[in-house]
């Protein structure tokens, strides 16, 4: 675990506007995990339909401002900000390791840093070229009436934390069928039911509190978990 740098506070976020903030970031960046209330605020105002960045602990990035090219941060020059990546930003970092560029973030009422847009990272249109049609063929196989190609969507959503896809996930955690198509998919996960279940498990992650469902739990309990998640715009 590498010890962040305390930052050096020079105004307060309540005393900042919101808006948007320009900055050159350096090459160094650190995961770090988000507040689940604000990860669980800022997908209820999309209604559920967005991208968090994946992998174990990674729901937010601690990024090096080298210098604030327009804007003012409650951070100097040197020091660090904590800042949320959603949609096609948290597709393109996923599978990113060079952070350093200039940067656009977006500053909320409550002081949260936010990059949604890829046009406010650095990273390359390429990065997210793939990113249309991954969400075309996770979107046919769960629609689809063949456990085969619903555990393969399912795996998908192991890998990339598609939030848009929670409501057919958590429907396949009633599936009593079990892939036999293809030898490696019956191996690897097992029943539909546990391939959601495992799908599952990377998608809400994050976004764990107090009145989650715990694995296992009936598909109507995690059903009635996500419906309130989403309808609750206030933290």
């Amino acid at each position: 675990m590498v010890d962040v740098p305390e930052r050096r506070v020079r105004a307060t976020a309540s005393e900042l506007p919101t808006g948007r903030v320009t900055v050159q970031i350096t090459a160094d960046v650190f995961p770090n995990e988000a507040d689940p209330a604000t990860l669980r605020r800022l997908i209820a105002e999309r209604g559920g339909a967005t991208e968090l960045t994946s992998g174990l602990n990674r729901s937010a990035f601690e990024l090096h401002v080298d210098r604030v090219l327009e804007g003012r941060l409650d951070t100097n020059p040197g020091g660090w900000v904590r800042v949320i990546l959603l949609g096609e930003a948290a597709h393109a970092a996923s599978a990113h390791e060079a952070f350093a560029g200039v940067w656009t973030l977006t500053r909320l009422a409550d002081g949260t840093l936010l990059v949604e847009d890829l046009g406010d990272t650095p990273f390359a249109p390429s990065a997210v070229a793939h990113r249309d049609a991954l969400r075309a063929r996770i979107a046919e196989g769960l629609a689809s009436n063949d456990p085969t190609y619903q555990t393969l969507a399912l795996a998908s959503l192991t890998e990339h934390r598609m939030l848009e896809f929670t409501p057919q996930v958590i429907a396949l955690l009633d599936s009593e069928e079990v892939a036999t198509g293809r030898p490696w998919v019956r191996d690897r996960h097992g029943s539909v039911a546990h391939a959601a279940s495992n799908a599952l498990d990377n998608l809400v992650g994050p976004l764990h509190d107090d009145t989650m469902p715990s694995p296992g739990d009936p598909a109507a309990d995690w059903r009635r978990w996500w419906d309130e998640t989403i309808a609750a715009k206030q933290p």
